[in-house]
């Protein structure tokens, strides 16, 4: 094929060299040292688009491209395909598939994006090698009318993490968390408070060890504008995802993304692990027999207003499992309920999780109405002696004044008994 001059570069991908899952300064081609690209599409004089697989040509320089190719169906003649006008081409990536006789057939995929922002579309285009019987190298690569496919924004980001190349120019390799919608803190210490104390180690890029606070099952907003369950509660903005799971909504036959709500007053608190439930699956094996698997699910809490008039509901998110007890894909909404703050407060002490953001696990006690003193001694006086011991500062007990039985205000709002008369505003109960 004879060399043409390139007038205009279509498309050209940043390409994760490092593999880091990240685009910097160090990603360049090691013998030009210029900015590492996948494939590109580009432009030649003649008016005709091609592939330039160096990912490395510029505008007016000479190449051999191989040109792409557009057929009205397989026994069509192919004539020059076209770009078209309002669409922004973001880069190729090389794959195969297996023919109906069993033979694999090389082929490009080619992402195209139509408008911006959150309104944007996304489509695939399939090229086909058509190959020189002599050399065994493509000629021209075909595309057959109407067999592009409508692609998701996370099926983008999928072949990003396919391909190692940047296709929505985030400098990100695939999904990323963009927001933190809910991130709880974690009673580590089991001491039913949240403290300095609550803190785990991470790895820091430096080699070192550091603590951060530790945090319960974060909710997270992803690039995708999937919302993710990030149970390490670790993950910060710019973060990449990984494999985390994404909260799904099924109706009939199509899933889609859940998603929060954007109203006024409308906050996340976390998530609540439920207890598994324990599911029959007939045996594909072993026909009129079932066998046993766990079931997970989880609770999602959404509080709207503050102080003493919020109100609050829970999202319930099951696995949705295949013939073989295999969930399938992320967690699909239930349904939802109505919560009392008493409800939330009860998820806490079952998790962990402070979610109300008192630095309290559980209904825990916010004040003391009513603390009579207690006569330990029996003299009938109240004085110093009347004491009684309780835990202290490392193996060393400590006093405190005796009390008789204590009416306390819980965080629920909610009058209790306290018995033992130790109970103290902003405690655990």
């Amino acid at each position: 094929m004879p060399a043409q001059k390139i007038t205009a570069i279509l498309a050209g991908a940043r390409l994760d060299i490092d593999g880091d899952l990240k685009i910097t300064a160090s990603d360049l081609f090691e013998e030009t040292a210029a900015a590492a690209r996948g494939m590109q599409l580009v432009r030649l004089d003649d008016g005709s688009i091609g592939i330039d697989f160096s990912g490395q040509a510029k505008v007016n320089d000479d190449i051999d491209a191989v040109k792409l190719r557009s057929a009205a169906s397989v026994d069509a003649a192919p004539t020059a395909w076209s770009a078209a006008s309002g669409s922004t081409y973001l880069g190729l990536l090389q794959a195969g598939h297996m023919d109906g006789d069993g033979n694999y057939v090389e082929h490009l995929k080619l992402v195209e994006r139509v408008g911006s922002g959150a309104s944007a579309t996304y489509r695939s285009h399939v090229f086909v090698a058509d190959i020189d019987p002599e050399s065994g190298l493509p000629v021209a690569f075909t595309t057959i009318a109407g067999t592009s496919e409508t692609l998701t924004l996370a099926e983008v980001l999928s072949l990003e993490s396919l391909s190692g190349q940047d296709f929505n120019a985030d400098n990100q390799i695939g999904d990323s968390v963009t927001g933190i919608l809910a991130t709880p803190r974690f009673d580590l210490t089991g001491d039913g408070r949240i403290t300095a104390d609550d803190m785990v180690e991470i790895d820091k890029p430096d080699g070192t060890v550091g603590t951060v606070a530790a945090n319960g099952i974060q909710l997270v907003r992803l690039t995708s504008g999937a919302i993710g369950i990030d149970d390490s509660g670790l993950l910060a903005t710019g973060d990449l995802s990984g494999e985390l799971t994404t909260l799904q909504v099924r109706t009939g036959e199509a899933i889609s993304n859940w998603t929060p709500s954007t109203a006024a007053g409308v906050s996340y608190l976390g998530v609540a692990d439920l207890p598994p439930e324990i599911v029959a699956i007939p045996d594909p094996s072993n026909p009129g027999n079932t066998f046993e698997v766990e079931r997970h699910s989880g609770l999602l809490i959404e509080r709207t207003g503050s102080g003493a008039t919020a109100t609050y509901r829970g999202y319930l998110f099951g696995d949705e499992l295949n013939e073989f007890g295999i969930p399938v894909g992320g967690p699909k909404l239930a349904g939802t309920q109505a919560m009392t703050l008493t409800d939330v407060l009860r998820l806490e002490s079952g998790s962990g999780q402070d979610f109300n953001a008192d630095n309290l696990v559980g209904d825990a006690v916010r004040s003391v109405l009513a603390s009579p003193r207690l006569d330990v001694t029996g003299d009938s006086k109240i004085s110093a002696a009347d004491v009684v011991t309780v835990p202290g500062a490392g193996s060393t007990p400590g006093t405190m004044a005796a009390k008789g039985i204590q009416l306390v205000r819980l965080v629920s709002g909610a009058t209790a008994v306290d018995l033992e008369g130790r109970a103290a505003a902003d405690t655990p109960a």
